[in-house]
């Protein structure tokens, strides 16, 4: 999983040698997978794997290529555990306002609800260990009759989303996943 990470990167590596056609694109292209590398190889998605909760298991999660201002993500199916939800994702973000702009985008493509408890969404939240600190963001909703919730970690730089299939938790079912593991 992690160390395919390094086969990837080679592949793409070969594969711009083999098709670039100039000699200004290969320099491109071989900076973009340094990029890649450093984002990818540099430790960041172990970072990241670190900050799961340790009832999700981090052997059935996949890194994927991080998008823009994502320097690691991965997407976890099934390994929530019995009663959690269906599909865990995390991200680490370069910076706070790369972690504000995901979860804008986020929170755009939700149709938002309150969450469970008449909690705020999106809303702050906090940690139970420090109740006076804003730890980040968090909403709940749906996207095609899924549900979904997700929450920013500014201290960590991580965004975080949680969805179920229709058989799987219900909203109040993922809200309690997210209070006992956040």
């Amino acid at each position: 999983m992690v160390g395919g990470a390094g086969a990837v990167v080679l592949a793409l590596v070969a594969a711009v040698v083999l098709v670039g056609d100039s000699g200004e694109d290969e320099q491109q292209a071989a900076a973009g997978a340094e990029d890649a590398v450093s984002l990818r190889e540099g430790g960041a998605e172990e970072r990241l794997l670190a900050t799961l909760p340790s009832t999700v298991d981090a052997d059935r999660c996949e890194g994927v290529e991080p998008a823009d201002n994502v320097v690691a993500q991965v997407v976890c199916d099934g390994a929530a555990g019995r009663g959690g939800p269906d599909r865990v994702s995390y991200m680490l973000l370069a910076d706070g306002d790369s972690l504000a702009a995901r979860l804008d985008s986020a929170v755009s493509a939700t149709a938002i609800e309150v969450c469970p408890g008449r909690i705020q969404s999106p809303g702050p939240w906090r940690r139970n260990a420090s109740p006076e600190r804003v730890a980040g963001t968090v909403f709940c909703g749906s996207r095609d009759g899924v549900a979904v919730m997700g929450w920013s970690d500014v201290d960590r730089l991580v965004f975080a989303e949680i969805s179920s299939s229709a058989a799987a938790p219900t909203p109040q079912g993922l809200y309690d996943w997210w209070s006992r593991h956040s």
